[in-house]
């Protein structure tokens, strides 16, 4: 299988934790891992119309935040063709204690399934995500099981 991520960011503090753990995060050995990074919120939608099952990354910049956010809710919005999301806040976003539970239960709202503070702490997702790319995995099957039904003389008989 192929397991696509898209890494969303401005910068490049995130991309080696994705090199790095992604890899881990693999459901099988022989499954293929690409990993693609994207400057611009608009460019990664872009993509992720192109490749569905992926996992995004989407890094939310301490000012301007809005057009990240809006990404977010559209990609979110994708029925049975969703991505899997998480939001890693930037060096420079500094959400306070007392406010923190507010800001990731409103993220989730948007489609994210997972709020990340800093590149080590992708790992604790390992889980989560190797049970998106076996589930997706699991509907490839599916789909290519129901192709060959389809194709089948008296498949058209229903």
């Amino acid at each position: 299988m192929r397991c696509v991520w898209l890494l969303c960011e401005s910068g490049n503090r995130w991309r080696p934790a994705v090199d790095h753990f992604a890899v881990q995060m693999l459901p099988a050995a022989d499954d293929v891992l690409e990993i693609r990074s994207i400057e611009r919120p608009e460019a990664c939608l872009a993509a992720l119309a192109q490749q569905v099952p992926a996992v995004v990354l989407w890094e939310l910049p301490a000012a301007g935040a809005g057009p990240v956010l809006e990404s977010i809710s559209r990609a979110g919005a994708r029925g049975a063709n969703r991505p899997l999301q998480f939001a890693a806040l930037s060096q420079g976003a500094i959400v306070p204690r007392g406010i923190a539970g507010e800001v990731e239960l409103n993220l989730r709202e948007l489609g994210v399934a997972g709020v990340v503070d800093r590149p080590v702490s992708l790992a604790n997702h390992a889980a989560m995500v190797r049970r998106y790319w076996q589930q997706n995995q699991r509907d490839d099957n599916l789909s290519a099981v129901r192709e060959i039904w389809d194709r089948l003389p008296w498949a058209g008989d229903r």
